[in-house]
């Protein structure tokens, strides 16, 4: 399978993998024939990208560190939570029977099915480039910054029940956000200044949120509340630097930006992976993020995932290649590629090229 632009896609491509709604509802299933209708269908719901099946890739490894199943019940369960709860407005107000409204067993199920898919996979390497509905954003969004917490925690060596507290803070950090009008939160040009105020309340009311709650951990709720404070002080809402900062809540933000830039918003374009690789190596240069932390993960955040679909250039001869990554080397800049098109023409043939082993002037760079 490839992952492809639905802009590049054409009538008679096969869908390799089924896409759903945050309800957990099949929006499109796999092995379906894309019409020019289910085309429209797809741009229609804001999906930028899906993966098609291509004959020439039958050797690719279709690797994934957290299951589809459980990917899809993490959102349509943080859909629920989020819509059934509603934010205290201060931290004294009486919110008895919140807590009851939040089954604990629940989240812990999925949080445990997560952190055992990670642990039982053969590498860590993070290759999530997941397929939303734009209007679903924010449930997407909090299950993947879950998933990746937990992949940073496990690479950081943390115990199963440190990872619970870690994944439970990161699926519901952004609870708070359901209390944020939603002509803000969407709003496709810059916010004013009021509003970026309102928007900044999210944390403390995720914190309020989950604090009600004496199913959750205080490490959970300070995660929710401390997500978007930066080491140098910077952040919000209490201007925490390093040291104040929890180490789970560093992780929480380092996932959270990681996920943010490589999704498309309504005001930018997402960024290319090995672009938001290099984003966030510059935030902590800038003593934004943990450096240390950071340094730790960064072998494991792959600039060419599996299945995406990149370009390789010979200057010296002219030459432009297109193919899919079908496997990662030791360096994982220097994948294997399985060539789909030669000069823009179709290849007909299996064609790889391994830029960690072959001597070739060739410099790849991705297009999804």
């Amino acid at each position: 399978m490839v992952l492809t632009k639905v802009s590049n896609l054409e009538e008679g491509n096969v869908l390799s993998k089924s896409i759903y709604s945050s309800d957990g509802k099949i929006l499109l299933r796999e092995g379906v024939k894309l019409s020019r209708n289910t085309i429209n269908k797809l741009k229609n719901y804001g999906i930028t990208h899906v993966y098609i099946k291509n004959e020439l890739l039958k050797k690719i490894k279709k690797k994934t560190l957290v299951k589809e199943s459980i990917k899809k019940l993490a959102v349509s369960t943080v859909k629920k939570y989020m819509t059934i709860f509603d934010p205290p407005d201060t931290l004294d107000n009486n919110t008895k029977g919140q807590e009851e409204l939040l089954n604990k067993e629940e989240l812990i199920n999925i949080i445990d099915e997560i952190i055992n898919d990670i642990c039982n996979c053969e590498d860590l390497f993070v290759n999530l480039r997941d397929i939303r509905r734009l209007n679903d954003e924010l449930f997407f969004h909090s299950t993947n910054v879950a998933i990746l917490s937990v992949i940073f925690g496990k690479i950081l060596n943390y115990n199963a029940q440190e990872l619970k507290s870690l994944g439970m803070g990161a699926l519901l950090h952004d609870i708070g956000k359901l209390k944020i009008p939603s002509k803000i939160l969407n709003k496709p040009g810059k916010l004013t200044d009021k509003e970026f105020e309102q928007v900044k309340k999210h944390s403390l009311y995720s914190y309020q949120t989950l604090k009600s709650c004496t199913k959750i951990s205080e490490v959970s709720a300070t995660i929710a509340y401390q997500h978007h404070e930066k080491c140098d002080g910077s952040g919000y809402p209490l201007g925490l630097t390093k040291d104040k900062i929890h180490p789970f809540s560093r992780i929480v933000t380092i996932a959270d930006i990681f996920d943010a830039l490589q999704n498309n918003r309504s005001y930018r374009s997402g960024l290319k992976n090995e672009e938001v690789i290099k984003h966030l190596i510059s935030m902590t240069k800038d003593n934004k993020l943990d450096s240390t932390i950071l340094k730790k993960i960064l072998h494991y955040l792959v600039p060419f995932p599996i299945g995406s679909r990149v370009r390789l250039y010979n200057h010296k001869v002219n030459s432009l290649l297109e193919g899919a990554v079908i496997e990662l080397n030791n360096d994982i800049s220097k994948p294997l590629v399985q060539i789909l098109k030669v000069n823009n023409r179709k290849v007909h043939k299996p064609l790889t090229v391994n830029l960690e082993e072959e001597l070739t002037d060739y410099q790849i760079e991705e297009v999804i």
